[in-house]
């Protein structure tokens, strides 16, 4: 058995990183644990335990009585497992808690994933992490400037991003309208007072389609963070809602990739709404609010328009609709499609050889 360290909230691009991990290795089996309602994307994967609503009440129950952050089933299952895989993007992140958020993980067996560092503040973060590196069988990195931070380190390696390999697509060739990501500026304080600003460009962004009949979909990635709120305040600032819909995502992998794929451009705040746009070869518009994706499309020689509200640029909802006549099409996209699946070269040589 494995188990599997990852964000299990709801987001969409953790829970495709998960379906891509245990999809991988049919025939291994998976332990995952978190709140039953966070699960849900997984209930159809055959070889994956899920911990029960009975199970986790009671854990809860017992964590508060005892006052420990962990539980001992948890912690249990994570020492008996063949190998632990800690899966996720923003994994590394110095926040002010960071001493306690950091759990150490007791398995001789240690895969990290996907992720991307930082950001990082003192020394003695870095050297943390870097002893973390240090005792994994491998880390893989999904940017440069994270591999290059920690490269003198010899499990450390890079490859591009997990989800630039998805395949299970059920369609991605209907041409209908803008895709628009959306998140909730509010509670990022290093961008807090760029929300009003933000959400009044989507705002119009829609509004001027619907004055030129082009369809609008709003698409909240992640309920936990608050996704839908930031949408609930754009719609509100619209009188009429006519042809805009609101996806939202629960745990329904297909439905929502399935209603991402009907668009034929795509506005892309959330990092994997850029990636996902990019692998099912629609036209992406990138809203940067993390130094993260600047990495990426470092990475990828991006030359097409963004939105970069790190470094404080405006924008006009026209010229965002106008932009998309300019875009084109990655050009190295079909080689990072087969470079992604590196990801899991030292994952693929552990599992051959244990089985």
């Amino acid at each position: 058995m494995i188990y599997i360290r990852a964000y299990l909230k709801n987001n969409l691009g953790d829970d495709l990183f998960v379906r891509s991990l245990v999809r991988r290795y049919p025939d291994e089996k998976f332990y995952l644990c978190g709140a039953p309602k966070f699960l849900k994307a997984f209930r159809k994967e055959k070889n994956v335990i899920r911990i029960n609503t009975i199970m986790y009440n009671w854990l809860r129950i017992c964590r508060k009585l005892t006052k420990q952050n962990g539980n001992i089933i948890n912690h249990l299952a994570e020492r008996k497992a063949r190998a632990v895989v800690h899966i996720g993007g923003s994994i590394f992140i110095e926040t002010d808690n960071w001493r306690m958020d950091r759990k150490s993980i007791e398995n001789d067996n240690i895969f990290i994933i996907g992720a991307n560092y930082g950001p990082s503040y003192t020394t003695e973060f870095d050297n943390a992490i870097s002893q973390e590196l240090m005792c994994a069988k491998d880390c893989c990195f999904r940017d440069t400037v994270s591999y290059l931070h920690f490269k003198n380190i010899k499990s450390v390696r890079y490859a591009p991003d997990v989800l630039f390999g998805y395949k299970d697509f059920l369609n991605c060739n209907k041409t209908n309208g803008i895709g628009i990501s959306v998140i909730n500026l509010e509670s990022r304080k290093n961008l807090s007072h760029w929300k009003n600003e933000y959400e009044s460009v989507i705002k119009n962004v829609c509004v001027l389609c619907q004055i030129r009949n082009i369809p609008v979909t709003l698409f909240s990635f992640c309920e936990a963070e608050k996704d839908q709120i930031a949408i609930d305040r754009i719609l509100e600032k619209i009188d009429s809602k006519k042809g805009i819909r609101v996806i939202r995502y629960t745990g329904d992998v297909d439905c929502f990739l399935n209603k991402f794929a009907e668009c034929k451009y795509i506005i892309a705040t959330r990092f994997h709404a850029m990636v996902l746009g990019w692998v099912m070869g629609k036209k992406v518009i990138p809203i940067i609010y993390s130094i993260k994706q600047m990495n990426i499309l470092e990475d990828l020689k991006y030359q097409n328009y963004v939105w970069n509200l790190l470094e404080g640029e405006k924008a006009i909802a026209d010229d965002l609709l106008k932009a998309f006549k300019s875009i084109t099409n990655l050009p190295m996209i079909e080689k990072v499609k087969s470079d992604a699946e590196l990801q899991f070269k030292v994952l693929d040589k552990f599992i051959k050889k244990s089985i």
